[in-house]
């Protein structure tokens, strides 16, 4: 899809959140374990809220974006990544909230660096 509406001035990106919600919250205790030990594993200390994947929704919706498309970015918690595709690639450590002024900061200063190519270059 972002191939074929950029010539429009349309970016697309996906968000991959992690954070917790009311879904998260009916997953049985046995397999949150799990899930939380891999996250652990992973290098996530804590998992986000949605409040906090809202500022990277925000931002990837402004103009000040738009050098930003055909992105996976992952959220959550004390996490900001960078997916290529398939897998992560860029990471970034958040010391604090991010707000969507912030986001933008974040997101240039830390994976923006790692932008994965969109199609083919020909």
């Amino acid at each position: 899809m972002a191939q074929e509406v950029i010539k429009y001035g349309i970016t697309v990106n996906a968000i991959s959140p992690r954070a917790e919600t009311a879904m998260t919250a009916s997953i049985p205790v046995d397999v949150a374990a799990k899930r939380d030990s891999q996250l652990t594993h992973a290098g996530v200390r804590r998992r986000g809220t949605p409040e906090e994947i809202a500022p990277v929704a925000v931002f990837l919706a402004l103009d000040e974006s738009a050098w930003i498309n055909g992105q996976v970015v992952g959220i959550g918690g004390d996490k900001l990544s960078l997916w290529s595709h398939p897998n992560g690639s860029g990471r970034g450590v958040l010391l604090r909230r991010l707000v969507t002024a912030t986001a933008a900061r974040q997101l240039q200063a830390t994976v923006g660096y790692e932008l994965q190519s969109v199609g083919n270059k020909d």
